[in-house]
């Protein structure tokens, strides 16, 4: 079993269960949310770029 501090393991329950009861979709999957804030940490590695003090869309920084 994966261990939570309590509140997000509480939060989370609630938020599924909110999604389950109204049908809801969430605009991003758990997959596509990790790629979207690892992508940055990755190019950083990479290249050797830092990468901060940005607002990333699609993967690529943009005007606030």
């Amino acid at each position: 079993m994966e261990r939570r501090p309590a509140f997000i393991a509480m939060w989370l329950d609630f938020a599924r269960e909110i999604a389950d009861r109204s049908n809801f979709q969430t605009p991003i999957d758990e997959v596509d949310a990790a790629a979207r804030v690892l992508d940055p940490v990755l190019v950083g590695i990479r290249e050797g770029k830092l990468l901060y003090g940005q607002f990333y869309k699609d993967y690529a920084p943009t005007e606030w």
